[in-house]
C-alpha cells in the first residue's frame, strides 16, 4: 500500500497524521520529519521582491552618485567665497550708464 513519490515512498495515513512518517529512501527505512510548507500571497511576494531590488539600486545609485551633506555645504562655501572674492575684484567703470 506504500505509493512511490521519486525515491521517498510514504505511508499515507502518517503523512497526514503526524509530523513524523516512516519512509523508505533507497533501501533504508527511517523516520523523517515532514514540515508543512509557508503559504505566501504571490502577489506580496512580487511586490515585496520589487521593493528589495528598488530599494538596493537606490543604495547603489547614493553612492554612486551621491554626495554626503558635508561635501555639498563645503563645496556651497568654496563657491560662496569664489563668488565674493569676484565682486571685490570687479573693475568698476566712472560711467553711471
Amino acid at each position: 500500500m506504500l505509493r512511490p513519490y521519486g525515491f521517498v515512498a510514504l505511508i499515507p495515513r502518517l503523512h497526514f497524521a503526524c509530523p513524523t512518517a516512516v519512509c523508505f529512501v533507497a533501501g533504508k527505512t527511517g523516520q523523517v520529519t515532514l514540515n508543512m510548507a509557508e503559504i505566501i500571497n504571490l502577489r506580496r511576494r512580487r511586490k515585496a521582491d520589487a521593493r528589495k531590488k528598488q530599494a538596493s539600486l537606490a543604495a547603489e545609485n547614493r553612492v554612486r552618485f551621491g554626495r554626503t551633506l558635508a561635501a555639498k555645504r563645503s563645496e556651497k562655501a568654496v563657491e560662496l567665497k569664489r563668488e565674493r572674492r569676484l565682486d571685490g575684484l570687479r573693475i568698476e567703470s566712472g560711467d553711471d550708464t
